[in-house]
């Protein structure tokens, strides 16, 4: 199937809604972050066991993937996004209510719930982008979209931390219910892109047999792994920076909120950096200039740590780091999928694994007792840096033949 068998809707989905749609879970997954040190005293829990309230959510984010290309294929994309924002609004109560009962087991529940319920609104984002618009357009339009996981979590750190500060740990999730209720209204404003030569009966085995396929898919696969080594460099910072950069440089939760603002700026100004690059470079030298980057200011990064690493130098280089991200992020996704026609099944596949990376390196980072200082934390991410930069070379060889090149 190819983008002219689509029929484009009378009113075209509005980029800033479907930002809002890719942001739902990077907001619910952070917000709190600032956070989690008075909740580790509230609960009177480990830091490995606090941490893990992100990986559960992550986990839930991974799985919610999978589940949502099936049903948005039945279902359609509007009444599947509507449903699963009121129970992410629903779960999000229940994580602010878990103080007020004290418990940390439900708290635990309502988030993965929450994750589960959020993951909807990156696989629909990125479908109904797919129904609609070209390759050529998506081109443009992804590293827009990406913005969404650059702005949206250094704005919800800097609010989480003045929340904390504030008002108190638990008022973090009632601002992320309110956040997913205007996110429903806009939401419904969204124009049904499945039509009805896609709808495809919902039935678990077929589901399966899909799935099975696409996981069999190297070209998907093997980007997918990039993609999701850009997550797990961003939620590294998010699930060690709390603990590791609060104590490491000795400073307070609503400055460290403050100070996050900077690397997710610099991915936003990354991303539409990308959009400019992409308009002059193929995706596949793009790609290649992006992970050759990432490995540069890695090695400089590590380098600082034997000069003294400042918070000056930490904040400049994570940065810098953030700011060439997304030139991988936004062309491995669409060079992920760009061959394939059922994009939402495939864009699915491609969460999942994204999330899957993330939530993989997270655990063990969590359950490991070796990955607690700030140098540890700064090699993390120069390894996920060569481990692009490996695959980037090797997909590049083994996918980008002449007839592939330039798109």
């Amino acid at each position: 199937m190819t983008t002219d068998l689509y029929q484009t809707p009378a009113k075209p989905p509005s980029i800033p809604i479907l930002l809002m749609l890719i942001s739902m879970a990077s907001m619910g997954s952070v917000l709190y972050t600032p956070g989690m040190h008075s909740m580790m005293l509230f609960f009177d829990v480990s830091e490995g066991a606090m941490q893990f309230t992100l990986t559960i959510y992550l986990i839930g984010y991974c799985f919610a993937q999978l589940l949502y290309g099936p049903l948005v294929n039945h279902y359609g994309r509007k009444p599947v996004l509507a449903i699963s924002i009121v129970v992410a609004v629903v779960a999000n109560v229940a994580c602010g209510i878990s103080g007020y009962f004290e418990s940390f087991a439900l708290l635990l529940a309502a988030r993965f719930l929450s994750a589960l319920a959020a993951g909807s609104g990156l696989v629909i984002a990125l479908t109904i982008i797919g129904d609609v618009f070209s390759e050529h357009q998506a081109k443009r339009i992804i590293p827009m979209t990406a913005i969404a996981f650059a702005v949206v979590p250094g704005i919800a750190m800097f609010i989480g931390g003045y929340i904390t500060h504030v008002l108190g740990w638990t008022w973090c999730f009632y601002v992320l219910s309110l956040y997913y209720m205007i996110t429903l209204f806009f939401a419904l404003r969204l124009p049904e892109t499945l039509t009805r030569e896609k709808t495809q009966i919902f039935s678990l085995q077929k589901s399966f047999k899909t799935y099975k396929h696409f996981f069999k898919e190297p070209r998907l696969i093997r980007y997918a792994i990039m993609v999701g080594l850009v997550g797990f460099s961003v939620y590294l910072y998010c699930a060690l920076g709390p603990s590791i950069v609060i104590a490491h440089f000795n400073i307070n939760p609503a400055l460290y909120g403050t100070l996050s603002l900077i690397p997710f700026a610099t991915y936003a100004l990354g991303n539409l950096m990308t959009r400019q690059l992409n308009k002059k470079l193929a995706v596949s030298t793009a790609i290649i200039v992006g992970s050759i980057l990432i490995l540069i200011v890695g090695a400089f990064f590590v380098a600082a740590l034997f000069v003294g690493m400042t918070i000056v130098l930490f904040y400049f280089f994570t940065s810098f780091v953030f700011f060439v991200l997304p030139i991988v992020w936004s062309n491995a996704s669409l060079l992920a999928t760009n061959t394939l026609s059922d994009k939402a099944n495939a864009n699915a596949v491609l969460s999942f694994i994204n999330i899957l990376g993330t939530v993989i390196g997270l655990t063990i980072v969590c359950v490991s007792k070796q990955f607690s200082s700030l140098d540890e934390m700064v090699y993390l991410l120069f390894i996920a840096g060569i481990c692009m930069f490996l695959l980037c070379i090797t997909n590049h060889r083994r996918f980008m033949s002449p007839t592939h090149r330039g798109k």
